[in-house]
């Protein structure tokens, strides 16, 4: 059986209507809904067979499909807050994204999450350096359920900027699920207080950053086993050569099935969208090979981690989890995590976040993600970033080493 409908949409703000008319049955009224003034769409429609007969069928015109949700890019809704009461101008702090899903049918996926300062209030000190930062610029999701919320977390870190609110523009990137899939994406601006001594700042309160309990951490893996021989790759103390644009420290990690997977680091100083331009704090010499390192005990750096999939395989859902930091007091002996916090709480050696998504990676592809590094006085000597990489090959893992030597101020 086949029926045939017409639907009219009259968009009259002061009484608009939905018409459905069934055109394959003669004599039947169309179904009309008047909606109240202002009404968004979109209506679902649900066609069904009237109760007391199986050959007609009844059109209904149901609540609003999904009423929070007007267009493709305004299904993901971002609010921001920060971890500390105060942010203040010698000072970092964790800016937290909160984006849900607004939505009760869509579901998000493949989501891409840039987050920057507003180039036209970039503040910068003497030497031209930029003196409030925001890393990494960029994280990536796996999918947001509807009506369910995630957090990334970014690190504020202020050298001397004067006390003002500063716009963070957040631009978010998405693919949306129903009965197909499209590409949606939108872009919103949130604020980052910096606070001067008299502690007052007028802050809209539409994007009033609310304070936030500190969250606990994912669940952590085991040490790695002692049955893997991993290459260490610390720096010399102190550091003898200078060179300040240094290459990537290569590992590589046979894969199941065969091929390998090349995992490659290191730290970056200043913001990481220039990588060619920015000085490097870790990583080899370009000329000679030898580890380097010009990260001390406190400071901030980018942490780039590519991974290359150097096999026939396709590996799905890639991620880097159960990230922490462990102290190494010898090669030989066994690595400690990292626990001491300051006074309020802040850890000495931290890296944010602690769960880094880097989604497919085709045969013979590199993916690049980055996460931030922060040090508040922690004791110089040697350190491992340990990581879990995860992917979908029968829920394959396995551990990795990154080793950071930091050196003194």
């Amino acid at each position: 059986m086949t029926a045939t409908f017409k639907l009219t949409v009259d968009p009259d703000p002061r009484s608009p209507t939905i018409t459905v008319e069934n055109l394959s049955s003669e004599g039947r009224p169309p179904a009309v809904l008047e909606l109240s003034a202002g009404t968004e769409l979109p209506y679902q429609l649900a066609v069904d067979h009237a109760a007391d007969s199986r050959a007609d069928l009844i059109v209904r015109l149901n609540e609003p499909f999904d009423p929070q949700v007007t267009r493709d890019s305004n299904v993901l809704h971002v609010e921001a807050s920060l971890s500390d009461h105060r942010f203040d101008t010698q000072d970092d702090t964790k800016y937290i994204l909160h984006i849900t899903n607004k939505s009760r049918y869509y579901l998000a996926e493949d989501i891409h999450v840039s987050a920057s300062l507003d180039p036209a209030e970039q503040p910068r000190l003497p030497d031209d350096n930029v003196a409030l930062t925001l890393t990494p610029g960029e994280q990536h999701l796996q999918c947001i359920d509807p009506g369910q919320t995630r957090d990334l977390v970014f690190v504020a870190v202020a050298r001397g900027p004067k006390p003002a609110l500063y716009h963070v523009d957040v631009t978010v990137a998405y693919r949306l699920l129903y009965w197909d899939g499209r590409r949606a994406r939108d872009t919103s601006r949130h604020v980052l207080p910096v606070h001067g001594a008299d502690g007052h700042l007028d802050i809209p309160k539409t994007s009033q950053p609310a304070l936030m309990p500190r969250q606990p951490s994912l669940p952590r893996s085991n040490p790695m086993s002692d049955e893997r021989q991993q290459k260490v790759f610390f720096a010399p103390l102190p550091t003898k050569t200078h060179h300040r644009h240094l290459k990537p420290i290569e590992q590589h990690f046979p894969l199941p099935g065969g091929g390998r997977l090349g995992v490659s680091y290191r730290l970056l100083k200043g913001h990481h969208r220039d990588p060619d331009g920015a000085s490097s704090s870790y990583g080899c010499h370009p000329d000679t090979g030898e580890i380097e390192s010009y990260f001390s005990t406190q400071d901030t750096a980018v942490l780039e981690v590519t991974l290359d999939n150097e096999s026939e395989h396709s590996l799905k859902h890639v991620r880097l989890c159960g990230i922490q930091i462990m102290s190494v007091e010898t090669e030989k002996s066994p690595a400690k995590v990292v626990k001491d916090t300051l006074p309020d709480g802040n850890l000495l050696f931290e890296c944010v976040p602690d769960d880094i998504y880097f989604g497919h990676l085709a045969s013979r592809t590199k993916v690049i993600r980055y996460l931030s590094l922060i040090t508040r006085g922690v004791h110089f000597g040697h350190y491992t970033v340990k990581v879990q990489v995860n992917y979908d090959i029968e829920q394959c893992h396995f551990p990795v080493d990154l080793f950071l030597t930091v050196r003194p101020d």
